[in-house]
């Protein structure tokens, strides 16, 4: 039996639809307390998120703090102050990749500046849907579209730039992990970061660090770096806004961070750095050193319909 929609969230969905300029569904609006994955990060009350996904098809979900989906519901605050007096995350869930590549949002003004919101999100739209089937929209459906002279759209006459340029997404991110790569890889040469992703319980003073394991014998010793959700999150809402990343980097402290299942039993070690602990994070992972290498899995390559052994990834994610 379908769960009745409470009506101010109904109502909500009404008059976002309106703001869009694209159909939000009351269904696609989440309570949310925890990160999804690894991908975004749970919003803060009063910083919703207005995400694309193209999970089932592309379309447009909206993440709420649970307070803030209460005080809806129960009429606390009415659809129309909270539209207004909110801070709006605006990006995309789309999955199935990496971190960075998965997920991402930044903060958007989507009353004031209407127009230049609903450009952005609406080739989004087209841009989620390119990723969830690899093909782009047809000259028929470009031609309907409202957004003049696109950059995203694959017809010349019809085009206008390139979106990369026109649609701007700093992602500090990216700045994190160089700066941090380059921190790490000067103290310790010949062990190498390769992977970023990010978990509920790390300190937002550390940075976790876990091994990759290798396939052939004069691979490097490479390592997977996670940082607290929290940290990612205050860096996607521009709360923090590094002036010298190096600097910055310099605050966290690196943990080598292990864990494997026995039995479905995790179990974890936590180890200081030091080239010795470097190398011992290999003991499990290393495939080199097994008689029968087993097939890669990498969370931050390996969609989630791929593999089975990643509902053990997301629980292991919900445990961090």
């Amino acid at each position: 039996m379908t769960k009745e929609i409470n009506v101010n969230v109904t109502d909500f969905a009404r008059q976002m639809s309106e703001i869009i300029g694209q159909t939000v569904d009351a269904e696609a609006i989440y309570p949310v307390s925890e990160g999804w994955y690894y991908y975004i990060q749970p919003p803060k009350s009063g910083s919703p998120m207005l995400l694309n996904s193209y999970k089932g098809g592309s379309m447009t979900i909206i993440l709420l703090s649970k307070e803030d989906f209460k005080s809806l519901e129960d009429g606390t605050i009415t659809p129309t102050e909270y539209i207004n007096k909110a801070n709006w995350l605006v990006g995309y869930f789309w999955g199935g990749g990496g971190m960075i590549s998965g997920g991402y949002y930044q903060p958007m003004d989507i009353i004031g500046k209407n127009e230049d919101f609903r450009r952005y999100f609406k080739i989004l739209h087209c841009r989620g849907f390119n990723r969830s089937c690899g093909y782009m929209p047809s000259k028929e459906n470009c031609e309907k579209c409202q957004v003049e002279n696109c950059p995203f759209c694959p017809f010349k006459e019809l085009k206008s730039g390139d979106w990369k340029l026109e649609l701007q997404e700093p992602d500090p991110r990216w700045d994190l992990f160089e700066a941090l790569r380059k921190r790490f890889e000067a103290t310790y040469p010949g062990f190498i970061l390769r992977g970023f992703s990010c978990g509920a319980r790390i300190p937002d003073n550390e940075i976790w660090l876990q091994a990759n394991g290798r396939y052939t014998p004069d691979a490097p010793y490479s390592y997977r770096i996670l940082a607290s959700e929290n940290v990612i999150r205050s860096l996607l809402m521009k709360e923090i806004k590094p002036e010298d990343w190096g600097q910055y980097a310099s605050t966290f402290t690196f943990v080598i961070y292990s864990w494997k299942y026995v039995e479905d039993h995790l179990e974890t070690k936590n180890w200081s750095v030091s080239e010795e602990t470097l190398k011992k994070a290999y003991e499990e992972y290393d495939y080199v050193k097994k008689e029968q290498p087993v097939s890669k899995v990498d969370v931050g390559e390996t969609p989630e319909r791929r593999m089975s052994f990643l509902d053990k990834i997301a629980r292991f994610f919900k445990l961090i």
